[in-house]
Parts: structure tokens; sequence; C-alpha cells
């Protein structure tokens, strides 16, 4: 049975479903409903919804419902997320996980807390990171922030803690076509004990083969790979099909 997961991510800023690169430069790109419609028909593993200007602008529970209306695939939603309550409205609207970034380096108590209210398996954490003199660095605010920890220091502290999964996010390479981190994932893996999401740099199937070849990984994250298509880059959301899906995952 194959168990390994590709996970379709979307990014979504004021409404609008986006696309960048080294999380900088987003162009709008479509709607996040109907984009989320397509990926439904395509019966994608799972989706990751993540809200860019949350942080900002609130929550918007509108979108989020209209969104898991159409989505009859697991669900997480991240973006925005400072407590309890909003965890429970979100859950509750029909997300299956939600996604903690920025927050958890405020108030790591969230993770507990939300692990103890609604299950350990219902809490992601992501963390985007940047390779700076051969050291991953840990990033927040959508990136834009170096908070001069190192991913490896912070990842001790998580071991004292119980969720679901983590998605570590390569700021380098995300969006670029480039290829996944492996060398990252691959000492991450061996290193940790949680279940790892790898996300950022996928440029084609074989991509995504590697990386569960050379790591221990059992999930992956693609934004770009299946939003655009052909050389162009022309916005078709696209996905691969049962037959291909199971032979990448073996």
């Amino acid at each position: 049975m194959n168990n390994k997961r590709i996970i379709v991510s979307l990014l979504i800023d004021n409404g609008d479903l986006v696309k960048g690169t080294k999380f900088k430069n987003h162009k709008y790109i479509g709607d996040p409903v109907n984009t989320v419609r397509i990926f439904n028909d395509k019966e994608v593993d799972e989706l990751i919804i993540l809200d860019k200007s949350a942080s900002i602008n609130g929550i918007n529970y509108e979108l989020i419902n209209k969104i898991t209306d159409e989505a009859f695939v697991p669900l997480s939603y991240g973006g925005g997320i400072t407590t309890i309550e909003e965890i429970q409205k979100i859950l509750s609207i029909g997300c299956e996980k939600i996604i903690l970034n920025s927050v958890i380096f405020r108030n790591m108590d969230l993770i507990k807390d939300a692990g103890n209210l609604f299950g350990s398996q219902s809490v992601v954490l992501k963390i985007d990171v940047k390779k700076i003199n051969n050291q991953y660095f840990i990033f927040v605010n959508n990136g834009t922030e170096n908070i001069n920890i190192l991913l490896e220091d912070f990842l001790v502290k998580l071991n004292k803690y119980d969720f679901g999964e983590l998605i570590i996010s390569s700021i380098d390479l995300e969006g670029t076509y480039l290829g996944y981190d492996y060398k990252l994932y691959d000492f991450l893996s061996k290193k940790i004990y949680f279940p790892l999401i790898g996300d950022g740099g996928a440029g084609s199937l074989d991509d995504i083969q590697k990386l569960f070849e050379k790591t221990n990984l059992r999930a992956c994250s693609v934004g770009s790979l299946f939003i655009f298509f052909g050389k162009n880059k022309a916005v078709l959301p696209n996905y691969p099909s049962s037959e291909i899906k199971d032979k990448i995952s073996l």
C-alpha cells in the first residue's frame, strides 16, 4: 500500500491565489475556490492553504468556508492563527489540520494547548529557512525577517512537544524548479522523530521521486509544478494520475 503523500500547496493573498519565487514577487494567478475545486476533482492526496495576508487582515473565515465546501480531500490551513479560539473555528469549518508558523516563536505553548484540545495530529508546524554561510536560519513573517535562530537549535526545543507534522520550507528554492534540498531533509529525517514534509523547489516529478528515494520523508509539498504547466508556464492546475503517483511513491 502506498502511504506517501504528494500534497498541493496553495498561497492566498487578499483573497486571491498568488505565486512567487523565493517568497517574493507574488503575482495573481487565479481564484482559490475554483482552483481547489479543480484539485479536488483530480483527487489530490491533500491540500494546504496558506494565507500570507491573514496576519495583517485577519483570518478570512468566509473564504475558508467556501474552500472547504469544494474540498473533499484532507485540507490544512495556515495563516494568521494566534489563539485557541481561532483554531477551533477553523477546524469546525471543515479543515482537518491547522498550520502554525511565526506564532510558535512567540508562543510555543499554543502547540501544546492545541494538541491537548484537538489532538496532536491536527497540529502542523511550518518553519521557513534560508541557508546562510552553510547554516540554516529561521525566518518569520512570510520569510521576510531573520530571527537569528538556527534551525538545528530550535528543533531541539521542538522535540519536547507533541504535534502531527513539521513542514520545512526552503526559501532559497521555493518556486525555482531546481529540486528539493535533499541533503537538508536527509539530515533532518535522521535527527528528529516527528514526521517531516519537504517544501520548496520541486521542478519535476523526478524531483519528488528523488526526495522519497534519498530521504526518509513520506510527504512533500508542491506549488508551482502543479499550478503551472508546460514550457511557457501557463496557469493550468495539474496533478499526476494515480498510476503515475504510485510509481513515484514506491
